[in-house]
């Protein structure tokens, strides 16, 4: 049973017992001190302990609390007990009435406590009441701590997701205290100016004014010891308008392959990827019969893809439907009704070159092989030192499906074959075959096959000349000393110079006499592979 509080609040009143029930006797006089009323006994020590129940139903401590703090009170009583808690401030006169009371703990047992926050400090009153017969020890543990630490606080607009098109957002605020509890909260719609405080609401409605963009808000909230948090705010995206489709492969009226095709849509903003995987495109047969196959959304492009799961009927029209696609802030994507594609066969085509690696000049002869000849064009293409891409000539496949082309090469030249397609099939690509041209160095003066004549410690200047002419070509020359004893050459220094205008000059200085070989070298580049030349003979004296 638990108190009444409002019913006695006329006269002082004392309560006892009788026959387990409630009886109100008015009380005449009470000492100074009388620790069953206001204003009891100055609380001693945590823990406090002491006998209640029967006739004693009341024990009163009085407390000085400091501004700025928080009293923690926590009791416990023996079993069969029911013990409350109340918390009474310096306006009550006494514990039998509602005046300034401002806490309690009732349960149905005797385990209550009471946190509660003091800004400006004072004397309260602390009261253990019993509500059965039971006679039980009670034990009150309490302590009081300043509240100095301000309260945290973060915010989410319509559980944080990134647009809407609804101006009105559900905003909420999580935010902790550690001591006194959080008492209020205020709002900004700029960081600056802010409303006024208001009790703390852990969600509420907000809605944005126009027009559609980045919408922003900001919160903060105080405890109940006054501190104040520091600002949190999110931000999300007002957008009202629906979305529309920037590209569609295949364009309507247009050819998809049989095999291998792939839907794909362009869409001119983001979409919610959840609303195409879905069933963002339907793709059905001339029956209505809907196409099984796989969907992806690739966000860097905006471009949602449909593979077909099996391959489709050459020849055969095919209806293309966009379902529910939705963009970022929920607007359905702009109707576009529907549209057919026709599938089409697409032929495959290998491409090989032959000889892979040639010098400048030399000829290469490029051969191809495609599995059918649907009719239209086949054509050789070639893209020289990574340049564009360029047509070189026509070609016409054997009744083997097999064609082929000579060409002549003057730099890393990389070939493919493109089949334009048809009314009856698809366009398609070979792969790619690459020769690697090498760079002609070689040494100014006699051929190889002569031997030259130097001397020891005297310097020696090597031109090397370059096919095609070119300017800052790094060129190298690697000398090789014969080792008699061992019948071997030997490497015993690389110099390196810069081309200009086609020749580059290298000083080299041999320590001793003997017979040496001279090997020149340049890096591969995107133009050319690495090139090498023949080694020169030197007979150093």
């Amino acid at each position: 049973m638990h108190r009444a509080v409002a019913a006695f609040v006329a006269v002082p009143l004392a309560v006892v017992l009788a026959a387990g029930a409630l009886v109100a006797v008015p009380r005449t006089a009470r000492a100074a001190d009388d620790p069953s009323n206001i204003p009891g006994t100055p609380l001693p020590d945590s823990p406090v302990a002491g006998l209640l129940g029967g006739d004693a139903i009341d024990r009163v401590y009085s407390i000085e609390i400091p501004r700025q703090n928080v009293l923690f009170l926590s009791l416990t009583g023996d079993p069969g007990t029911d013990f409350d808690l109340y918390l009474f401030d310096g306006t009550a006169l006494t514990v039998y009435g509602t005046q300034g009371l401002v806490a309690k703990s009732t349960s149905n047992g005797s385990t209550e406590s009471i946190t509660y926050a003091a800004p400006a400090g004072g004397r309260f009153f602390v009261n253990i009441s019993s509500f059965s017969t039971v006679v039980g020890y009670y034990t009150l543990r309490w302590s009081i701590r300043p509240d100095t630490t301000a309260p945290t606080v973060s915010l989410a607009l319509d559980g944080g997701i990134p647009a809407t098109s609804d101006p009105t957002v559900t905003v909420s605020v999580i935010a902790t205290d550690d001591l006194s509890g959080l008492d209020a909260m205020q709002v900004s719609s700029d960081g600056n100016v802010w409303a006024e405080w208001q009790p703390y609401a852990p969600a509420f409605l907000w809605t944005f004014p126009p027009p559609d963009g980045t919408k922003q808000l900001w919160v903060r909230v105080r405890d109940r010891q006054g501190n104040v948090s520091r600002a949190a705010t999110a931000s999300i995206v007002l957008d009202s308008n629906p979305p529309g489709i920037a590209a569609r492969v295949p364009e309507p009226g247009g050819t998809l392959r049989a095999n291998g095709g792939v839907v794909r849509i362009t869409f001119t903003e983001p979409i919610q990827p959840a609303s195409w995987l879905s069933g963002g495109v339907v793709v059905q047969d001339r029956d209505s019969v809907g196409i099984f196959g796989t969907y992806a959304y690739d966000a860097a492009t905006r471009t949602g893809s449909f593979t077909p799961g099996i391959p489709l009927q050459a020849g055969a029209l095919y209806v293309v439907t966009l379902g529910a696609v939705r963009d970022l802030a929920g607007n359905l994507v702009e109707a576009s009704g529907e549209w057919t594609f026709t599938a089409v066969i697409a032929p495959t085509i290998a491409v090989a070159v032959a000889p892979r690696t040639a010098m400048i000049g030399g000829s290469v002869t490029i051969t191809g092989q495609t599995d059918s000849a649907p009719g239209g064009s086949f054509t050789l293409e070639r893209s020289v030192a990574g340049g564009a891409w360029a047509t070189v000539e026509p070609l016409i496949p054997d009744a083997a499906g097999v064609m082929s082309a000579a060409a002549v090469v003057r730099a890393n030249t990389t070939f493919r074959i493109h089949y334009a397609g048809s009314q009856f099939s698809a366009e398609s690509m070979s792969g790619s075959a690459r020769v690697l041209v090498r760079r002609v160095v070689r040494l100014e003066g006699p051929q190889s096959n002569v031997t030259r004549v130097g001397y020891a410690r005297t310097t020696i200047t090597l031109v090397a000349l370059l096919t095609p002419a070119a300017p800052a070509v790094k060129v190298s020359a690697t000398v090789y000393q014969n080792v008699p004893a061992s019948r071997a050459y030997v490497r015993v220094a690389t110099v390196s110079a810069q081309s200009a205008g086609g020749r580059a000059r290298i000083a080299w200085r041999p320590g001793t006499a003997g017979t040496y070989r001279v090997v020149l070298s340049t890096p591969g580049t995107v133009g050319f592979a690495p090139g090498i030349s023949s080694g020169y003979r030197w007979e150093i004296r």
